[in-house]
């Protein structure tokens, strides 16, 4: 998947951007360790793959890449931990909705 890693990379740094809710470290691809670190909350990207579309008729050929993005906060009570992690949902939906290319 050696063209997925320039998309990880371009989407870690979308994320990193969120400075007030990650620290730079605390957005990783696909290393689960960073929860060891004791610093929530987290972003994981974790690499789904690209799939193949045909569209049109001439059958023009296009790769869709996908990937998950965890995201990990500290459980404090159900309903705190539940708010947190609604909320820290919300930013990261509206700094990806920024870029929907990922340009």
């Amino acid at each position: 998947m050696a063209g997925f890693d320039a998309i990880e990379t371009r989407l870690q740094t979308i994320l990193q951007g969120l400075t007030s809710d990650f620290a730079a470290a605390d957005v990783v691809r696909g290393k689960f360790r960073v929860l060891d670190n004791g610093s929530a909350p987290y972003a994981i990207i974790i690499a789904e793959g690209g799939r193949t579309l045909t569209r049109g008729a001439w059958s023009r050929r296009a790769t869709e890449w996908r990937a998950r993005v965890q995201l990990v906060t500290r459980f404090t009570t159900e309903e705190e931990s539940r708010e947190a992690i609604t909320e820290l949902t919300d930013r990261v939906y509206q700094q990806l909705e920024a870029y929907p290319t990922l340009n």
